[in-house]
């Protein structure tokens, strides 16, 4: 519920600054009303998406920035998702074996992956 109000309230920013350009320039027209209804639909869809979708930003924003970030900037986060989902229909998404040298020395992993080549008297 949180992030899909963060999403929206960032999508409603967008909306009162991009009416407060239209009316300025005179190109608020009678449909613009219907467009913000839906970038703020779409906003609230995206605070969701990124708010529960398990995105872990390296950095520091928390959930909730990402949610409103993303009800603010609601093309840039349906072109990326576009864009994952093409690689996914053209099968080049493949999921990938991590690499020897991800986990290091000190790894829970790397001492599980060392166990189980040597023996259990390794932990």
């Amino acid at each position: 519920m949180v992030p899909l109000l963060l999403g929206a309230i960032g999508a409603c920013t967008y909306v009162l600054r991009l009416m407060s350009q239209q009316i300025a320039d005179t190109t608020f027209s009678s449909t613009s009303p219907i467009r913000h209804f839906v970038r703020v639909a779409l906003g609230a869809l995206a605070g969701v998406a990124i708010g529960l979708g398990g995105f872990a930003p390296e950095n520091g924003l928390s959930a909730a920035a990402l949610a409103f970030l993303a009800g603010y900037a609601v093309e840039p986060v349906f072109a990326t998702l576009d864009a994952f989902a093409a690689k996914f229909r053209q099968g080049t998404l493949r999921p990938q074996a991590p690499k020897a040298d991800t986990y290091g020395s000190d790894s829970g992993l790397s001492r599980l992956y060392a166990w189980r080549e040597s023996g259990p008297g390794l932990l």
